[in-house]
């Protein structure tokens, strides 16, 4: 069975790399700032890269919930332009049905 690619791959992908070289970046600088230089200069290190990192990790948070957002908005679409169709469908034997229901005064 041919299985359907997942939607907006490339951009979960993009979001994935990129996340985890921000999130890496983040620690390289946390580690600059506790191992190699002066006490305020290092704690400013330490607070961007945890910065980085946390903004990094909630902004690919985000970046998934709006691809599953849209996901299940383009599927609900769908679905309702099934609806329609078949309501349609249904319409048109509806009309016919009450058509041939209709008897005249003569027949009746």
């Amino acid at each position: 069975m041919i299985s359907k690619p997942i939607r907006f791959s490339r951009l979960r992908l993009l979001s994935s790399v990129v996340t985890a070289l921000a999130v890496v970046g983040g620690g390289v600088l946390m580690g600059v700032g506790s191992v190699w230089l002066p006490e305020p200069q290092g704690v400013w290190l330490i607070a961007a890269g945890a910065a980085a990192a946390f903004l990094f990790l909630v902004v690919w948070a985000l970046v998934l919930l709006l691809i599953k957002v849209e996901s299940n908005t383009a599927r609900q679409y769908n679905e309702l332009r099934d609806i329609q169709d078949r309501l349609a469908k249904h319409e048109t034997k509806l009309t016919e049905i009450a058509e041939n229901v209709r008897i005249s005064d003569t027949a009746k």
